[in-house]
Order: structure tokens, then C-alpha cells, then sequence
């Protein structure tokens, strides 16, 4: 994919300047736009090389597991669920030797827990558990997008993935957590394609048999989730 949009330095005039830069030319056929990223996505092909969007959702992996596995122990281990056959005291008072209490498998997603009081204490230790996590996962995300602004649609697929199984389950802390993360980078991206549609409109092609700006990069299909249509697209 192409970046249309570039900062430019020392430039009193970012309009002209901006509008020279993103001139397609012609040879033959209409050559190749010039990409600001290009240097990036030749790298991607070395050995060892990955595009930072990978790098986002194989930690994402990691720390989405992780986070579920801690809120299933802390619900088994303080008996924290009406499905539970006993409460907390109960399970203390006939497992009085540690050795002899066990809990269930950690992995996997459990339904929507009915009792509020027990859903907001689960809340608030995962919140003072992982309070640093919501902050340390959006550095994360912004150095992901930092050196090319397409790894957006990468780390917002990423999410979106992760986000698909969690509604109708327990895992509130997690699901509001990467919420949170989409919402803001499905805007910050939203900005970014209309920065796009903008330089695209002011893009002139330099043919006398074609003049203007090139049809079929003009309209963008309407749609509320522009960077599932990029992804899909490239």
C-alpha cells in the first residue's frame, strides 16, 4: 500500500510542496507511487524481519492468555462465581490442608457471571493486578503505527480478533481494556484516511491524456470500518 501524506522540512509552502511530491508520473504504464515507506517494506523480506504489526499481536497473544489465566485462578482460588458449588469460607473450612485444595483448569472462557457484587470484586483485583497494563499496551500500539501508519490496520485486526470471543463472558477487565485500545486507534486511523482521501483529491496526474485526479483512487467505498476494506483489499 501507498502513504500519500509526508511531513516535509523546511518548507514555507507544505501545500505546493506536498502536491509535488505525490505527482504520479507515467512510463508505459502508470508507474509506481512513491511510498515515504518504502525503505520499511523492502525490510520486511530480510531474514528475521517481521512488519510491526506481527510484533503487536504475538505479544498481544501472550498478554491476552496471561490475563485470562490470572482472572480464572483469582475466581477459583477466592471462589469469586455463583456457578461454584461452594463460596470461599466453605471451600477454606473443607479443604482446611492446603495441599488438599485443588481448582479447575485455568484456561478457557466462562460465562457472564449474574452476581454483581462478585463481578465488582473481580474488577477491582484485576484492576490493581494489571492497573499498568491498559498504558503499557497503547505505548505498544503507537510504537507499532509510528513508522508506518498502514501497521494500524495489523493492530486493529489484532484486537478486533481478540475482542470477537469476549463479549457473553467474565473477562470484563480484558474486553473493556482492548475497547478502549480499538476505540481510540479506529479513530486515530479514521483521521489517517481521510489525510489520504484529501491528498489523493489534491494529487494531479501530469498526461495530457489524463488529467486530474485518477478515478478509480477518488471514491472510497462507504463503509464504518474503513481499515477492514484496506485489509482485505492489500
Amino acid at each position: 500500500m501507498t502513504v500519500f501524506t509526508a511531513q516535509e522540512k523546511e518548507t514555507d509552502n507544505v501545500a505546493v510542496t506536498a502536491a509535488r511530491k505525490l505527482t504520479v508520473k507515467r512510463s508505459q504504464t502508470l508507474a509506481k507511487i512513491r511510498s515515504p515507506t518504502g525503505d520499511h517494506l523492502k525490510n520486511k523480506n530480510q531474514d528475521g524481519m517481521i512488519n510491526s504489526h506481527e510484533a503487536f499481536a504475538g505479544a498481544l497473544t501472550e498478554i491476552y492468555n496471561l490475563v485470562l489465566k490470572e482472572q480464572n485462578f483469582i475466581v477459583e482460588f477466592f471462589q469469586m462465581s455463583s456457578q461454584l458449588p461452594q463460596d470461599f469460607s466453605e471451600f477454606i473450612t473443607n479443604s482446611p490442608v492446603a495441599e488438599h485444595r485443588r481448582i479447575g483448569g485455568l484456561g478457557g472462557l466462562r460465562p457472564v457471571e449474574a452476581d454483581k457484587a462478585k463481578v465488582k470484586m473481580v474488577s477491582d483485583f484485576m484492576t490493581g493486578l494489571f492497573g499498568f497494563l491498559p498504558q503499557d499496551l497503547q505505548s505498544l500500539v503507537e510504537w507499532a503505527i509510528r513508522a508506518d501508519p498502514l501497521q494500524g490496520v495489523g493492530v486493529l485486526y489484532a484486537l478486533e480478533t481478540k475482542m470477537a470471543a469476549l463479549p457473553d463472558t467474565d473477562q470484563e477487565f480484558l474486553l473493556k481494556m482492548l475497547q478502549k485500545l480499538h476505540d481510540r486507534l479506529a479513530g486515530l486511523f479514521s483521521r489517517f484516511l481521510d489525510d489520504q482521501i484529501k491528498a489523493i483529491e489534491e494529487t494531479k496526474v501530469k498526461i495530457k491524456k489524463r488529467k486530474g485526479v485518477i478515478p478509480f483512487m477518488k471514491v472510497f467505498p462507504v463503509s464504518d470500518r474503513p481499515w477492514a476494506i484496506l485489509k482485505a483489499r492489500y
